[in-house]
Formats: structure tokens, sequence, C-alpha cells
């Protein structure tokens, strides 16, 4: 569940706004009983704890994540801060810089993550960067299992040329060198827009690559939680036109 988070004036730390429902209430016709559970702090992630709350009538808990980051993420997916607003492009810095995407970045720059790391170090490792290429080339439908009709949903909603995905696909299991490959994924990063819906639409289009489950956040007017708008594309089935 992914909920924006402001500061507390009480107590000066981030909290979310508190959904009034759970991702069940909908499967009956009792009302949720919601109530604080804890909150979890983790060494990478968000840079704060987060608040795991408990419905009661259900029996069920779940982490409420800032926007930007998906379930057990340790990097954020888009350039957002944690009440949702979209973080200023810097100048001598990728608009995805600092996020997942720096993978592909650092690569086609020609920048290496190191082979190994100290003990405790949270230092990123050469291992790791390949681990993200991977995933990403998944997120995007480009990697060896990505489907046709996967890359028509990426297209559509991350608003980036068809033709682009498909010949990203095409070129990226004959590369080897981890340069070309940053290279091809970056391709990408650079034609998709840079709107205040960017998490929304990539946090959905990984749902539909399978990467996580479909996300819910919660509405700050009505404390209810709600697939993104971007949803339906992935849900209302098959066109009878055959992809490729």
């Amino acid at each position: 569940m992914i909920s924006p988070y402001t500061i507390d004036t009480k107590e000066g730390s981030p909290a979310p706004v508190l959904p009034i429902v759970c991702p069940l209430h909908s499967t009956d016709d009792h009302d949720c009983r919601i109530k604080n559970s804890h909150r979890r702090f983790r060494k990478t992630g968000p840079e704060f704890s987060l608040f795991v709350v408990v419905c009661k009538e259900h029996n069920i808990g779940f982490t409420l994540y800032p926007p930007g980051y998906y379930p057990y993420s340790r990097h954020s997916l888009a350039p957002v801060s944690f009440d949702g607003s979209l973080l200023v492009e810097q100048k001598d810095n990728h608009r995805f810089s600092g996020t997942l995407f720096d993978a592909p970045l650092d690569a086609a720059a020609g920048n290496v993550w190191c082979q190994e790391s100290t003990e405790n170090s949270l230092m990123p490792r050469l291992t790791t960067q390949n681990r993200h290429l991977g995933r990403i080339a998944r997120l995007f439908g480009i990697g060896a299992d990505g489907e046709p009709r996967q890359r028509e949903e990426v297209s559509e909603i991350l608003m980036v040329p068809g033709q682009l995905l498909h010949d990203c696909s095409a070129s990226l299991p004959d590369a080897t060198a981890l340069k070309i490959k940053g290279t091809i994924i970056s391709r990408i990063l650079n034609r998709i827009p840079f709107l205040t819906s960017i998490f929304e639409r990539l946090v959905e289009v990984g749902a539909g690559a399978g990467l996580w489950p479909s996300p819910l956040f919660c509405n700050p007017c009505d404390h209810g939680l709600h697939p993104t708008p971007f949803h339906p594309v992935r849900t209302r089935g098959a066109p009878d036109k055959k992809w490729g």
C-alpha cells in the first residue's frame, strides 16, 4: 500500500495519510477497523521509519510505503518526494538519478560498480548493478521473457514509442558489454515524459511485469485505497489484434 507521508507537527517526523479501509474491504460487508501497529525502520529505502497498520476486522497487517517506493524496495523507482510531489530536475544529473535506474545510467556512462564491498557496507556492487539491469529489462518488457503485448502496455502507460521498445528488445539479448546494456535502457529512460504521474505509471508497469502486486494508493481526500488510473490498461484484456 502506498500513502503520502508528511511531517507530523507533533512528533516532527514523517507520518502517512492513514487509510480507513484495508485491501480486503471489498470482499465482504464488514467494516474495516484500522489501527496503528508499529513503525518499521529499514537500513535501506526511505530514510525514516514506515508505518505498519492492521485491520482488526479482517486480521491482516500491511506496510504503508511512501510514493516512489514499491514493496520491499531498497531504491526509489521515480524521482518523487515522500509526499508524492515531483522532484525538481537537477542540471548536472539525469532526471532519474538517485533511483533504481542509476544502474543503467552508470553503465551507459562507463561507470562499473565495485566488484566487492566491505562488511556492513551499503556501497552497491557489480552483481547488484547487473541484477538491476535485468530487473529493469523485465520492467520494460525488453528482457528475454518480454512479450509484445507487454511492450504495448508499457508504451501506452509510459508514453514512449512502441517501436523503440521493440527495437530495444531485439538488441538487448545480443548485448554483452555492460555499457551497451545501459545505453539501450537509457534510450527508454530518455523518452519517458517527466510528469507528476511518473511514479504511478512506473509502478503499474512493474505490476504488469509481475515484479510486485498491483499497487493501491491511499487517497488523502477520502482515505480510501484505490488503484492507479493506469490499472485499466493492464486489465482490459488482450485485443483481438495479434501483435507482432
